[in-house]
C-alpha cells in the first residue's frame, strides 16, 4: 500500500503561489515530496471521496482526478466564493462548502465533470453588492453535515463586534437551504465544529463550546471549558477523543500545537495531551491509525496518538521551504 498526504499550500507573506502538494508517507516517519501542482486560487479545504479530490478555493472550485498518481489533472473548475471546510454528502452528490461572509455554498457534484452550485444561504452578515473580497473580519468558518441539517459555527476576528453565533441550517432541499436556528455565542468565537452523537463541540479563539443537538432546529448550549491563550484551527473526533489544531499564543510567542481532549463526558472536558508541531500555528490535521498528520507554517509533523496523553512528533518535512504555509490535508491510500 502507497499512502500519499495531499496538502495545500500557499506562500507568505505575498500569497501570489498557491498549489497542492503531493507527499509521500508510505514510510509514516519519512515524508517527501512526490509532486506539486498550481491551483487556481488559495485552496483552503479539501475533500476525498472516490478518487477524486475537491477543492475550495477562495475564489475557485476544482475538482482533480487522483485516481492514478501518474496522470493526476483536473477534471472541472467553476467560480465561487470557497471557504475554510468543506463536506461531501454520503451520496457523493453534494458538496456543502463554508463561504465565510457570504454563509454556506451547496454545489451539485454528481456529475464531477459538470459541478454547479445549487443552493446558497446567508449568515448574519451583510454583503454589499459591490463587495467582491473572497473572506473580511467575520463569516462562517466550520461546517458538518447530519441528515437534512448542516451545523456551522461562525468567527469573528474582531473582538468587539460580538456577532458569533452557532447556526443550524435546513438543507433538505439543496437549492433552497434556510436557517433553521441561530443562537449566539458571543463573546466565544469558534473556528471549528466537530459532531460526536448527539453533541456538537465548537472550538476556536480560549474555549470549546458544547451543544446538545438531538433536537437540531432548537440546540442547547451546555458547556464551556477554558483554553487560556490557546487558538483552534481544525478540529477532529475519534472515539472518545477530540484532536485539536491550533497555536499556544502566549506572550512569549505564538507556536504551533496539537491538543487532545477527552470527551467522554460532554459536561466534563478534559485536555490529556499535547505537543508542540513547528511553526507559528497548525491550521489543519488528519487522523490515520495511530498517528495525527498536522499542517502548519512551513511544515507538515507526523504525529505519534498511541498513547493519547504523549503525543510526539516523530517525523517532520517541509518540502517547499520556510515561506510556505501548508493549508489543509487529506489521506489517501493507494493498493500496491
Amino acid at each position: 500500500m502507497k499512502r500519499v498526504l495531499v496538502v495545500t499550500e500557499s506562500n507568505s507573506p505575498k500569497g501570489t503561489r498557491f498549489r497542492l502538494n503531493f507527499i509521500d508517507a508510505t514510510d509514516p516517519f519519512r515524508l517527501s515530496s512526490l509532486f506539486v501542482m498550481d491551483t487556481h486560487s488559495l485552496v483552503v479545504s479539501l475533500a476525498y471521496k472516490d478518487g477524486l479530490i475537491y477543492c475550495s478555493m477562495s475564489r475557485d472550485f476544482s475538482i482533480y482526478d487522483v485516481s492514478d498518481l501518474s496522470s493526476v489533472k483536473e477534471i472541472s473548475h467553476i467560480d465561487l466564493y470557497g471557504g475554510i471546510d468543506m463536506e461531501l454528502s454520503s451520496d457523493g452528490n453534494y458538496a456543502y462548502l463554508t463561504s465565510w461572509k457570504r454563509g454556506i455554498t451547496i454545489v451539485d457534484i454528481h456529475n464531477p465533470f459538470s459541478p454547479s452550485v445549487v443552493g446558497r444561504a446567508s449568515c448574519n452578515y451583510e454583503v454589499l453588492p459591490d463587495d467582491d473580497s473572497p473572506y473580511g473580519p467575520y463569516g462562517v468558518a466550520g461546517i458538518v453535515v447530519r441528515g437534512r441539517y448542516a451545523f456551522c459555527v461562525t468567527c469573528d476576528y474582531t473582538d468587539d463586534k460580538h456577532r458569533e453565533v452557532f447556526i443550524v441550517y435546513d438543507i433538505a432541499d439543496p437549492s433552497k437551504p434556510s436557517q433553521a436556528a441561530i443562537i449566539s455565542t458571543a463573546p466565544w468565537r469558534s473556528h471549528a465544529i466537530t459532531i460526536r452523537g448527539d453533541y456538537a463541540y465548537a472550538s476556536g479563539f480560549e474555549g470549546i463550546l458544547v451543544f446538545n443537538i438531538s433536537e437540531p432546529t432548537d440546540p442547547m448550549f451546555i458547556n464551556r471549558l477554558e483554553l487560556k491563550a490557546r487558538m483552534c484551527c481544525n478540529a477532529t473526533i475519534n472515539g472518545n477523543l477530540l484532536f485539536s489544531a491550533g497555536s499556544n499564543y502566549a506572550p512569549e510567542g505564538s507556536a504551533g500545537v496539537l491538543s487532545i481532549f477527552d470527551i467522554t463526558n460532554p459536561l466534563h472536558i478534559k485536555g490529556i495531551g499535547e505537543t508542540p508541531t513547528i511553526g507559528r500555528i497548525s491550521w489543519n490535521l488528519a487522523l490515520v491509525d495511530n498517528l495525527a498528520y498536522v499542517v502548519s507554517d512551513s511544515t507538515i509533523s507526523a504525529v505519534e496518538i498511541s498513547d493519547p496523553e504523549k503525543p510526539a512528533v516523530r517525523g517532520l518535512c517541509g518540502p517547499s521551504g520556510a515561506n510556505m504555509v501548508y493549508d489543509s490535508i487529506e489521506v489517501i491510500d493507494y493498493s500496491a
